[in-house]
């Protein structure tokens, strides 16, 4: 078992083969509950048990791959849900990392609000007669007004934590 990190937390990273961890825990009496995440994700199931060495709780992302013929999966296990809750995420960290990336640095809430605040702001404007190779200066009044919305003071917007925010943009909206 390998282990990698996702936003600062250790996965380990299990492979199995011809049996399921599901069995493989059953055989060893262990007890687990599926949780009750289904979105689009790459992981079957998300299971929740109890380590017997340490009784600690453990979550394991179990991922089928190989054939029926030749069934096998990837167990990604780790102590903690994901920062974010996106456990597509966590499997795709380290599956890049398994190729040579450097792990994830988790999104901060502020991107993912003005990602939805200028997606929203692309599809109320969008006119397909428009030059798309030269796009139009963001609504900046539908930024400040969404970012409140979202629990934002926009005064005070460039002291929030957001390593992945242009310091600039930011300065724009609060400008405008």
């Amino acid at each position: 078992m390998k282990n990698y990190l996702h936003y600062g937390i250790t996965v380990y990273l299990r492979f199995l083969r011809e049996e399921s961890f599901i069995n493989v825990l059953q055989k060893n009496q262990i007890k687990y509950f599926e949780l009750p995440y289904i979105e689009r994700m790459k992981a079957e199931k998300i299971i929740v048990y109890k380590d017997k060495g340490t009784n600690r709780r453990v979550f394991a992302a179990i991922v089928p791959c190989g054939s029926p013929e030749k069934p096998s999966e990837k167990i990604y296990i780790t102590t903690e849900v994901p920062m974010d809750g996106n456990w597509n995420k966590l499997i795709s960290d380290v599956d890049a990392q398994r190729k040579g990336s450097t792990p994830m640095k988790v999104e901060s809430r502020l991107h993912m609000v003005l990602d939805i605040l200028l997606e929203d702001i692309a599809n109320d404007k969008y006119d397909p007669y428009v030059d798309m190779m030269s796009p139009a200066e963001p609504d900046f009044t539908h930024l400040r007004v969404g970012l409140n919305a979202y629990g934002y003071d926009i005064d005070t917007l460039d002291q929030v934590n957001a390593h992945d925010v242009d310091q600039v943009f930011l300065k724009k909206i609060m400008q405008s």
